[in-house]
């Protein structure tokens, strides 16, 4: 967006995370946005990944593209499911809940796509961890 700042924090990138950018918005926040990837039940999910440095927090996480199955595995596009990501903090990481999510960190997998779901939760602890040390590193 106009008058918004981004800076390419290529130092950051790992085998599962692609891109990382920080970016200053003009309103004030800061995110870091991440291109990241997990290996779902068929092949490759990548997803971008966005993170409040402000609040430490999720703030965004798309599914950018997949082959997983129509069916079950293609609900991780929905935003139903992706929703269960947003404002989860960033202190702790993710961990895959079966049933009904009792603590903060815990997400609801997709019944019927438990792989799929998990490789999500995956390339998005994958995230968080980098952030962690983008958080040590860059954003003293």
């Amino acid at each position: 967006m106009e008058g918004d700042e981004a800076y390419n924090l290529a130092k950051y990138k790992t085998d599962n995370i692609t891109y990382v950018y920080h970016v200053k918005r003009s309103t004030g926040e800061e995110v870091i946005i991440q291109l990241a990837e997990g290996e779902g039940y068929k092949d490759t999910i990548h997803l971008l990944v966005v993170i409040s440095v402000t609040n430490n927090s999720l703030a965004k996480v798309m599914v950018l593209e997949h082959t997983e199955t129509a069916s079950y595995g293609g609900y991780v596009t929905e935003s139903w499911f992706l929703d269960r990501f947003i404002g989860k903090k960033t202190n702790k990481q993710l961990v895959a809940a079966k049933i009904a999510t009792k603590n903060p960190e815990e997400v609801s997998i997709i019944t019927g796509a438990t792989v799929t779901s998990e490789a999500v939760i995956n390339a998005v602890n994958s995230c968080i961890e980098n952030f962690q040390m983008i958080k040590e590193g860059e954003l003293q």
